[in-house]
């Protein structure tokens, strides 16, 4: 099946919906794994708009591009996203293995998952105020995550 970028306002509205809905009600490991899939799909996307529709690309998709650090790497080699996207991406890439690759408890209360949180330098320098009952390191990942993902669907 072909992805496609949203067409209009109300579908890129709509898609963002989708994406905040989808996270605000799951579990740390839920909040990682549904952000960077979404993530993934929006590198697809956006790599798809720029490809000639002559030919097929979707084995390009399910061999060589298949990966989530692939799609990173690809669209920063292309000039599609800045440096500093894929520094957050790759740094919400790290979570994804770091949540997925576990049987234990996954948290953002974790030392490990808190260091590469504070890392998200998307918000960096600004006054956020903390959401009550929300661990700061989820906080920043949600922004960050939110902020990759409407500035990805923007530019498809």
């Amino acid at each position: 099946m072909q992805k496609r970028v949203p067409s209009t306002p109300e579908e890129l509205e709509g898609s963002a919906a989708e994406f905040f809905g989808s996270i605000k009600g799951e579990s740390d490991r839920g909040c990682v794994l549904v952000a960077a899939a979404f993530l993934d799909e929006a590198l697809e996307v956006h790599l798809r708009s720029r490809m000639s529709r002559e030919g097929s690309v979707g084995p390009l998709f399910a061999g060589p591009l298949r990966s989530f650090w692939a799609k990173i790497e690809l669209c920063r080699a292309l000039g599609l996203i800045e440096g500093s996207e894929r520094d957050e991406l790759t740094r919400i890439r790290k979570l994804r293995n770091l949540f997925a690759h576990t049987h234990k408890e996954a948290s953002f209360d974790h030392p490990q998952v808190v260091e590469i949180t504070e890392g998200f330098s998307v918000f960096s320098g600004l006054d956020w105020r903390p959401i009550e009952g929300l661990a700061p390191a989820r906080q920043r990942f949600v922004l960050s995550a939110s902020w990759l993902a409407g500035s990805l669907h923007r530019r498809g």
